[in-house]
């Protein structure tokens, strides 16, 4: 079932894949490191769900989480910031 805190962790790191070289990290092979050093324990935000979305690629779900937020109508991540594999 779709979460609107686990939406809004993944909305936020999307978010932060636009600014300086963090689109450029996320789709080199830095991408575990670079999804790691947002993890919680890390003091990032991401919860182990929605670090495990990313892992795994599950472009389906994380789209269900992002539209779980209250008032995100039909948000989902762009082609550019999470093709399909």
């Amino acid at each position: 079932m779709a979460d609107a805190e686990v939406g809004q962790q993944l909305r936020r790191f999307f978010i932060e894949l636009l600014e300086d070289q963090n689109l450029q990290r996320y789709r080199s092979e830095e991408r575990g490191d670079y999804i790691g050093e947002r993890r919680h324990d890390n003091d990032g935000y991401l919860g182990p769900e929605a670090e495990a979305l990313l892992r795994c690629h599950c472009l389906k779900e994380i789209e269900d989480h992002i539209s779980a937020i209250s008032g995100s109508g039909n948000a989902a991540p762009v082609w550019v910031v999470c093709p399909p594999l």
